[in-house]
């Protein structure tokens, strides 16, 4: 068995929409948007591991850039899990598929325009290079282990407590 990962900048440029509104727009990047993975071959298949830091991937989106992740990392789609951490001040790529549009072309509510198909190609194209790169990185796996643990009082909650110990936004 061996392993190797990846990370590629997704960013999303300025002005383009972000998470399910035709409303938000991009107006500054704080912190760049990665797609990290991992790729475990165990001689017989590959499996991909990537996650999008992006509000979700779905629909004929997910579908095209699991192809794309398959193809670069020399496997079938089916064996490519895609993920999105689902942060809402990010891109969520809903395919056409999915939803219903407007006649100015965009979506009715989750905000890919024919503009930003652009973009999101030149990410794709990025990310494809980076996988096909870190094919030549692998490393043997040597044993594989794991471990578990029962938590407590462990959460997470989307609400930003204010100074005066109320509720003064969400996240």
């Amino acid at each position: 068995m061996k392993i190797t990962s990846f990370i590629t900048d997704v960013t999303n440029p300025i002005g383009s929409s972000v998470c399910s509104s035709s409303a938000n727009f991009t107006e500054s990047v704080r912190d760049p948007l990665f797609a990290r993975g991992l790729i475990v071959d165990d001689g017989k298949k590959r499996f991909v591991f990537c996650t999008v830091d992006y509000c979700g991937i779905a629909g004929s989106f997910y579908e095209k850039w699991r192809k794309v992740i398959a193809r670069a990392a020399g496997t079938q789609p089916e064996f490519v899990a895609l993920h999105a951490v689902h942060q809402h001040q990010a891109p969520w790529l809903i395919g056409e598929d999915w939803v219903e549009k407007k006649t100015d072309g965009r979506h009715l509510f989750f905000g890919v325009s024919r503009k930003e198909k652009a973009w999101i190609e030149s990410r794709l194209k990025t990310l494809s290079k980076s996988i096909s790169s870190s094919l030549k990185n692998f490393k043997p796996v040597a044993s594989v282990g794991g471990a578990g643990v029962r938590t407590e009082g462990l959460a997470s909650n989307r609400r930003i407590i204010g100074k005066n110990k109320k509720v003064a936004g969400i996240r």
